[in-house]
């Protein structure tokens, strides 16, 4: 039986970033994968959404280029090409970690790995089975679409076969959903001129997002032809001529629509299946792993990272925070993230993301803050691509340390690293208005969104008190 001195179980963002770390600290490390490495992120959900995206983008510009004074010709499309290159894409970028795994020495063993005790994991594949252990082990198997349960959703297509299938989409679609997933569906099937209808269960979009941006995004996106149906909860889904008839609670009772193709983009659950985490003492709860609040869990050799901890935060970035944490844990050294601070993005148009605390949150916790928000149509760099938004932050009143950001502008998922850099460190109002900000450029509008928290913005009108 092969022994090394770490096993991970999982080759996504979480589990190869680990297991890179890892052997970069000088340990025997393997990876058990029962797919292709890079997990959800890279085949399908991060990447191959982010390639339809910029395609859509692209394909927005073509139509709007006659807006600056240029012309291209009639603009078209080659579903298959997109798809294509889509697949490009993500099939380089998973060559290039298991080229990384080759070159630091990680093992790759592909097949599914369950627990035979806390220290042995056996490995099943074609092949047969074979016994790996090592005296540390992480879980980063991460997570599996999560089907709602109302009659008729086997009717629906979900974001697997939209990132993974070459599919002929229709020209009416409905998405079932307002979070990440579903509002970036909506925006690649708008960009590609289809009619787009989103159900959505509150009275605004990406509810775990601050509530400024949800209202926003609405707005922008119905002023693009979007219909958002609001405070609508699916009921049933029923098989009609071409297509299918989407039921769904209102407010005002039961209404439906009629729509060619249905998405569900309800959400993730923890892929567990197989596992046996009962074999080496881990304890599963709701169907989650359970962890403390180093990532160990219930076996004191073995942790957890990533979208199998269950939660609302399942971002790539989070996972590889974790595992690289986790493995500094290990070795003794010391942890380099501060998981508090992690930045969250949607790719819409414009572009969202948000750091901290919200200021709803701020609000239950009893925080005051001083709230900056600059309107971007002020910005030249935003007017010249033609993308509006704002900006907003929130200092601590009293300390003036930044503890959240909000963006809804272009570039918003670059910009928000240097905000993320601010929440982590604590930085104040102070301290950050000593940094010059280059012009023209949308990251101006982060300076113009601090000075308005003590009302003192450039480039907005004078506020009367």
């Amino acid at each position: 039986m092969s022994q090394f001195d770490l096993i991970v179980i999982g080759a996504g963002p979480g589990g190869y970033v680990a297991a890179i770390r890892a052997a970069q600290y000088g340990m025997k490390v393997a990876v058990v994968e029962r797919n292709t490495v890079g997990g959800t992120c890279l085949n399908r959900g991060c990447i191959p959404t982010k390639a339809l995206l910029h395609a859509g983008e692209v394909l927005d510009e073509m139509r709007e280029a006659s807006k600056l004074g240029l012309s291209c010709g009639e603009v078209s499309y080659d579903m298959e090409a997109v798809y294509k290159r889509r697949d490009d894409v993500v099939k380089k970028l998973r060559g290039g970690v298991e080229m990384l795994f080759k070159s630091y020495g990680v093992t790759l063993y592909r097949g599914h790995g369950s627990f035979v005790d806390k220290n042995t994991v056996c490995v099943t594949s074609d092949s047969g089975e074979e016994n790996i252990s090592a005296k540390y082990i992480i879980i980063a198997v991460g997570s599996e679409v999560r089907n709602p349960h109302f009659p008729g959703i086997e009717l629906a297509m979900d974001s697997d076969d939209i990132l993974e299938k070459h599919l002929e989409i229709p020209q009416n679609v409905a998405i079932a959903g307002a979070s990440v997933i579903g509002v970036e569906f909506a925006t690649i099937m708008r960009s590609f001129g289809k009619n787009v209808t989103i159900i959505a269960t509150r009275d605004h979009l990406i509810p775990k997002t601050d509530r400024d941006l949800g209202i926003q995004l609405g707005t922008t996106m119905k002023r693009k032809g979007i219909k958002i149906l609001y405070k609508s909860r699916m009921k049933e889904v029923q098989k009609i001529d071409g297509g299918v008839r989407v039921f769904f609670t209102t407010p005002d009772g039961v209404d439906s629509i009629d729509t060619e193709m249905l998405i569900a983009c309800i959400g993730r659950s923890p892929y567990l299946e197989g596992l046996k985490p009962e074999n080496a003492g881990v304890e599963v709860k709701d169907g989650k792993i359970v962890v403390d609040d180093n990532l160990k869990t219930s076996a004191d050799n073995i942790y957890a990272i990533g979208d199998c901890l269950g939660g609302e935060i399942q971002l790539a970035h989070w996972a590889s925070a974790q595992g690289c944490n986790v493995v500094a844990d290990i070795c003794g050294k010391e942890r380099p993230y501060n998981l508090a601070a992690c930045p969250a993005c949607i790719y819409t148009s414009p572009e969202i993301a948000n750091v901290g605390l919200t200021e709803e949150e701020c609000a239950e916790k009893g925080i005051e803050v001083e709230v900056g928000k600059y309107n971007m149509a002020g910005n030249g760099k935003s007017m010249i691509v033609n993308q509006g938004g704002f900006i907003k932050v929130l200092f601590e009143k009293g300390t003036e340390k930044m503890l959240g950001a909000a963006l809804f502008c272009n570039r918003a998922t670059d910009i928000v690293g240097e905000l993320a850099v601010c929440v982590a460190t604590g930085m104040t109002r102070e301290e950050f208005l000593k940094t010059i900000h280059p012009h023209p450029t949308v990251v101006e509008g982060v300076m113009e969104a601090v000075e308005a928290s003590e009302g003192m913005s450039i480039h907005s009108a004078k506020v009367v008190r």
